[in-house]
């Protein structure tokens, strides 16, 4: 009986593997195909290059300037679906002379194209100033003969500074105003409270409760209009339902996050980054919220009024989190970059986002007991500083020391 059992069980088993095997069977046929054609282009396109380089070698001149086109190569370019955006592989070409854009889409699968040719006549070249790890390298192209603006992404700054080269390129511009403030630049003045003012108060009034706020961007090209409006001295005095009535809740907050990136520094500056950094790593709670508001503290003061501003905005986000979707981490993620963005981007400060957000989390969660925090904090440094005095004082044993020695070792 145990012999049966165990002939049953094998046979059953080998049934299975069968079917399996016969269900598999299409897929593994198409798998085969794939790979022999993959191997196949892999040949062909190795046999291609050596003659290629083959003939450079022995005649380099004539091989030099073969190609019509000024500039050539992959170029991922933002296409808007019917909810979101998508980044799509082209290979494109830009004849200088024409000022002609061609671009073929990418199968990345096959290797060939995805589908028809589009060529346009090129109007303008912007660099896109951004601080979202996922758009770096990009630049915006307008064109002659088709609406709206073209936003491309190149695979490295020094493949998009080559493309912007070609391209005529030029550097983004957000205000013309000269006399009270630099070009392509913010500052922390009565202007720009004013627009951060005007921004937030557009949103907690008619925008609160909209999904993806702050997360969704809006059109680059109104985002500019809109900033160009509210940083012109002549327009900054107006009530905010003049100035943001007629604009999107996507293009207000794209605006405000914007401005924010056009500091000359980012608000929580560079000096104390490091020091946010290994405040948000600390294992106790409570030494995080006291370390990083302490932090806070230090910043000057304009500084610390934005940022004190920007908190209470964005708790009342995070507390309307049920119909906009915008957590406490949302909010974490989308500000991190842009608050406490680095000087470099380096691998260390790419690891250090997470942290970023873990200190805007945390500013945002305890954001009531900044002005608390800092009556304590200056009631510890008024003591410290007593105790300092006393230890100096010419009564005291001890060779005297300066105040400045003093404030070192406290």
């Amino acid at each position: 009986m145990q012999l049966l059992a165990f002939l049953q069980g094998l046979f059953t088993f080998y049934h299975h593997g069968y079917e399996l095997a016969k269900d598999f069977s299409d897929f593994k046929t198409e798998l085969t195909i794939s790979i022999q054609n993959t191997r196949n282009r892999f040949e062909g396109t190795r046999s291609e290059v050596e003659s290629l380089m083959k003939k450079m070698k022995e005649n380099p001149h004539e091989h030099k300037n073969l190609s019509p086109n000024t500039m050539e190569g992959y170029l991922y370019v933002q296409e808007k679906r019917h909810f979101s955006t998508a980044w799509v592989k082209h290979y494109c070409t830009y004849e200088r002379e024409s000022k002609r854009i061609t671009m073929v889409p990418f199968d990345q699968k096959s290797g060939g194209k995805a589908g028809e040719d589009e060529a346009v006549i090129l109007k303008s070249c912007t660099r896109r100033k951004t601080d979202s790890i996922e758009k770096r390298f990009c630049f915006d192209v307008e064109a002659v003969d088709r609406p709206g603006v073209i936003t491309m992404q190149a695979l490295s700054e020094e493949d998009r500074r080559l493309w912007m080269e070609a391209m005529d390129g030029r550097e983004p511009v957000y205000n013309s105003n000269k006399d009270n403030q630099s070009e392509g630049t913010a500052q922390l003045d009565n202007i720009g409270f004013s627009i951060i003012k005007k921004c937030i108060h557009a949103v907690e009034t008619r925008g609160i409760n909209e999904q993806g706020l702050y997360r969704i961007v809006g059109v680059n090209s109104r985002v500019q209009k809109l900033l160009s409006i509210l940083m012109d001295p002549k327009t900054a005095t107006e009530t905010e339902t003049e100035i943001c009535a007629e604009w999107e809740i996507k293009t207000i907050t794209s605006a405000l996050k914007t401005y924010l990136r056009m500091l000359p520094g980012p608000l929580m500056m560079y000096q104390f980054q490091r020091s946010f950094i290994k405040a948000a790593k600390l294992e106790n709670q409570e030494s995080r919220v006291s370390e990083i508001h302490s932090l806070v503290h230090r910043l000057p003061e304009k500084n610390r009024q934005m940022l004190h501003l920007l908190m209470n905005h964005l708790a009342k986000v995070a507390n309307n989190h049920k119909q906009n979707l915008m957590t406490v981490a949302n909010l974490g993620v989308v500000f991190g970059p842009t608050l406490l963005r680095p000087q470099e981007e380096t691998v260390a400060a790419i690891m250090d986002i997470k942290f970023q957000n873990i200190v805007i989390e945390i500013l945002i969660e305890n954001h009531e007991k900044v002005t608390a925090l800092r009556a304590s904090f200056s009631a510890v440094h008024f003591l410290k500083q007593i105790r300092l005095s006393a230890s100096c004082s010419p009564l005291s044993r001890g060779p005297p020391c300066s105040p400045w020695l003093a404030a070192t070792k406290g």
